[in-house]
């Protein structure tokens, strides 16, 4: 399954494009995905790594970006 950050897509369960998810908010139109970032190294991301010493958070409206 490919990477998104769609909230519909990311709730049928498609893997975070930013990380992995800790829960996803909805407020009517508004989604707010929070998330463990992908660990680095330098400027390299460790896809597939979780940082759980972070969290970020993504906002949407209806869905998308």
């Amino acid at each position: 399954m490919k990477e998104t950050t769609n909230v519909a897509e990311l709730k049928r369960g498609a893997p975070f494009t930013w990380g992995a998810v800790i829960k996803i908010h909805e407020i009517g139109e508004y989604g707010i995905v929070e998330f463990h970032p992908w660990q680095t190294e330098g400027c390299k991301v460790l896809t597939g790594l979780p940082n759980y010493n972070r969290r970020g958070f993504h906002g949407s409206i209806n869905g998308t970006i």
